[in-house]
């Protein structure tokens, strides 16, 4: 039943589509879920940010799961640890709102990223720039660094 649904949906959708004048702009998108997000039984908190200090306290909150980050640009100043402006010692989702609306500046200050032991980062749709921090191994270690965990 689900498919009929789903077919039905989109034949709406392919309706209303059709009517829509030259020149107007519609975005689409899914309705947000009634309830929390749940992932292997276990529930997902998720925060929207729109400003650096909302996002690197969102990230330093062990509560939240997943960080959808408003468009626009954020320059980071500071760091959250040594030569980076965010650290992250957890299991964490950062992904922008509108994939290629976000760019993380770390205005050749500082690395954008440092994934400390025992922390995972799923980066999504996010632009990463301006990283800098001394005695760099590599270009990628300008934008992300990174402890892999051992076999």
């Amino acid at each position: 039943m689900r498919n009929a649904a789903t077919l039905l949906n989109l034949a709406q959708l392919s309706m209303a589509v059709a009517s829509i004048p030259t020149g107007l702009i519609v975005k689409l998108g899914r309705a947000a879920p009634s309830g929390p997000l749940v992932l292997h039984g276990r529930k997902l908190n998720q925060v929207s940010v729109s400003s650096v200090a909302e996002l690197t306290a969102a990230v330093g909150d062990s509560a939240v799961d997943k960080i959808l980050v408003a468009a626009g640009t954020y320059d980071f100043t500071s760091d959250m640890c040594t030569y980076s402006a965010i650290c992250i010692d957890r299991a964490v989702t950062i992904e922008a709102q509108v994939p290629g609306s976000v760019v993380l500046d770390a205005k050749g200050g500082r690395r954008v990223f440092y994934i400390e032991d025992g922390g995972t980062a799923e980066l999504i749709g996010l632009d990463i720039t301006g990283g800098y921090v001394p005695s760099v191994c590599s270009p990628f270690e300008l934008a992300l660094k990174y402890h892999p965990v051992p076999p």
